[in-house]
């Protein structure tokens, strides 16, 4: 695994919890994670 593709993902993720913040909704990082595999 690529640890700089690791990093980047772990900052888009941060990047995609505080959006959904802003949007009031509840969204935590393992939440997103899993949204994203499912897909």
């Amino acid at each position: 695994k690529d640890p700089l593709a690791q990093e980047r993902l772990m900052r888009d993720i941060k990047n995609i919890c505080s959006f959904f913040k802003k949007l009031g909704v509840d969204a935590g990082e393992d939440d997103v994670l899993r949204r994203i595999r499912q897909q």
